[in-house]
């Protein structure tokens, strides 16, 4: 062995060098999670806590949902409510009877969070009787259909009125079923069943003997509007269950895992802080939320990126048509975002602001073709140290990804409320202002919520809406039992961030028994530092950092972060970027850590390539070489 604990190879004699198979690798890109060389599950490795629906973009390039199922006790039909029949955990049983019955499992009080399109499937089996009922009540008008299927034929018998119904036989005779259907908003808490019928036009079963039955083994409920729902990547069953994912005691949301970005996947897509999009109508300029002036034309014009898109067109020869929508007012820094169509016919800049005041404006006018940016509308837009307005515009192949960011404290006599204002022929394309130009452009996904950068698409459909904040944490159950001698450690991701001066502005890992015994990661933004990553050690309360280069990280989005670290008894060490810096002042020794987990991400907006734990020392030249 070398003295900085390299393995002596040929490829090392070479100038070729692979770090020893770590302990803990975890290959977010990959979806690939090893212990001690082990395949492990993403739950047996982690403990994610995400309660709430969130969206990214598949590798089509189209927002979809992370995995999820809204129903509790998914293969459990008893835990619902049987109505003229009895039920065991997967068999509905009809209740003897005169007369005509309606046997059914209910599921009462099933809330959906908000105004959307949402699939209700279960997974059943003919025993006896021919037809499958299932109904949606007490989500808003039109969602309190009755869709029958043939579960012999393995067809829609009658789909109910606001279904639409699918039917998917199985080899082993089983169906899966699912009708789809949209909650209005007025509406997010009601009842969904799963019943027996004796005929196709209606539910219900004349004279049963009590030995009528119906085979339930599964039910589930998932968003299902903007590109669907991603497939459980968990998913053991085969690929007709892709969309199911099992619930216990409470629904379930898995992590955003094979999250694209721009095109490439980059892992585990992880926002650490909740959000609220306050544009109430965020994809559709059809409601009347939108106000639309100087005769304004609207028109659907398909999607972007799955999400759907409305053609907006100024013909006017005078004054500047446009849609506007109230906000209320905005307290602290906000970013705005939206998606612009690329428009090769372009006569006109595509146009977006916050009216904020009298004749005070923050927001964006771009080229839709080259993406240059017209230099107005700076009232209260937010400016980094660097002098760097914080707007721009992000090519994405078939379209851009616009934001801006808005900070009132910058405003004096500020009118508190705010209007977000579209238009799609408020400049010419030659950058200079004009009452006299024509155009028009398609655009969606508009969005504010409050912060320095813009996050993941948060769908509204007549009220704000949220993104819940999520968690990550490696079990400690898969890491040493006893602390190691030495331990070195590598991340490799994507950020969004911004130079707010904050010496925490992320945390990339943080691997804490108490206040005074940790060993964590993260970037500061604090006096002249732009983008440093730090590595921190405490013993009994005795700490020490490594700091990288002031300027190692560039403030934007997608920015990319690598750096390792070494951490024997008395030396802690980052490699950034193939530099590398001691900590100061050096450590006494390797906090106790074993029976703690490790956060990952707990500040973080952005990807997770991947993680590794070594429980050795790889030497100062092996983290350098790691990160490169």
């Amino acid at each position: 062995m070398l003295g900085i604990g390299l393995s002596m190879t040929g490829g090392t004699a070479q100038g070729r060098w692979s770090p020893p198979a770590a302990l803990i690798d975890l290959d977010f890109r990959l979806d690939r999670y090893l212990q001690a060389g082990a395949a492990k599950s993403f739950d047996d490795i982690f403990a994610y806590n995400g309660a709430g629906l969130r969206t990214f973009t598949s590798e089509a390039g189209t927002h979809v949902w992370a995995a999820h199922n809204l129903l509790a006790h998914s293969g459990d039909l008893a835990q619902g409510t049987a109505v003229a029949a009895s039920a065991t955990k997967t068999r509905l049983t009809a209740a003897a009877g005169t007369g005509t019955t309606v046997p059914e499992a209910r599921r009462a009080g099933v809330s959906l969070p908000d105004a959307g399109t949402y699939t209700y499937s279960a997974h059943v089996r003919q025993v006896n009787l021919r037809y499958l009922a299932m109904t949606s009540e007490g989500y808003g008008s039109g969602a309190g259909g009755v869709t029958l299927f043939d579960l012999q034929g393995g067809t829609i018998a009658t789909q109910g009125a606001g279904h639409l119904a699918l039917v998917k036989p199985l080899a082993d005779g089983s169906c899966i079923c699912s009708i789809t259907f949209t909650a209005d908003g007025s509406a997010l808490n009601g009842t969904l069943s799963a019943g027996m019928s004796d005929n196709a036009v209606s539910h219900a079963v004349t004279g049963p003997d009590g030995t009528e039955a119906l085979d339930v083994f599964a039910q589930w409920v998932c968003r299902s509007d903007l590109g669907g729902m991603a497939d459980n990547p968990d998913n053991a069953l085969g690929a007709e269950f892709a969309s199911y994912v099992p619930a216990e005691a409470a629904p379930v949301f898995k992590a955003r895992r094979n999250a694209y970005v721009r095109g490439a996947l980059e892992g585990l897509l992880i926002e650490d802080e909740a959000a609220v999009n306050i544009v109430e109508q965020s994809h559709d300029f059809a409601a009347a939320y939108w106000v639309k002036n100087n005769q304004l034309a609207v028109a659907a014009s398909g999607t972007i990126a799955g999400i759907p898109a409305w053609e907006l067109t100024d013909s006017s020869a005078t004054g500047f048509a446009h849609c506007a929508a109230g906000i209320g007012a905005i307290a602290g820094v906000h970013t705005a975002s939206c998606l612009v169509r690329k428009n090769p016919s372009q006569t006109s800049l595509f146009s977006a602001r916050l009216s904020v005041g009298s004749n005070q404006f923050c927001g964006i006018s771009f080229d839709t073709v080259t993406g240059a940016i017209k230099d107005h509308w700076n009232s209260g837009l937010a400016v980094q140290p660097d002098g760097t307005k914080m707007r721009d515009v992000i090519d994405m192949g078939t379209h851009w990804f616009a934001w801006f960011t808005y900070d009132p404290s910058l405003l004096t006599g500020l009118n508190a409320t705010a209007d977000v204002q579209v238009f799609p022929a408020h400049d010419a394309v030659n950058l200079s202002p004009s009452t006299h130009v024509t155009g028009s452009h398609v655009c969606t996904a508009f969005q504010v919520t409050a912060g320095y950068t813009p996050g993941s698409f948060i769908p509204t459909a007549g009220r704000a809406a949220s993104r819940p904040a999520e968690t990550l944490a490696i079990r400690s159950s898969v890491l040493p039992a006893t602390m190691p001698v030495a331990v070195s450690l590598a991340l490799e991701g994507r950020m969004n961030f911004a130079d707010t001066g904050s010496g925490a502005a992320a945390r990339f890992f943080d691997w804490r028994a108490d206040g005074g015994n940790h060993l964590s990661a993260g970037l500061n933004t604090a006096g002249t530092a732009t983008g440093q990553i730090q590595v921190s050690s405490a013993h009994s309360g005795a700490a020490s950092t490594a700091s990288g280069a002031a300027s190692a990280c560039a403030p934007g989005l997608n920015v990319p972060v690598s750096f390792a670290a070494r951490h024997p008894a008395a030396q802690l060490e980052l490699a950034v970027k193939g530099e590398t810096a001691a900590g100061s002042p050096a450590p006494s020794a390797l906090p106790d850590l074993a029976a703690a987990g490790i956060g990952l991400a707990s500040a973080f907006k952005g990807s997770l390539g991947r993680f590794r734990l070594w429980d050795r020392d790889l030497g100062s030249a092996g983290i350098g070489r790691i990160p490169a």
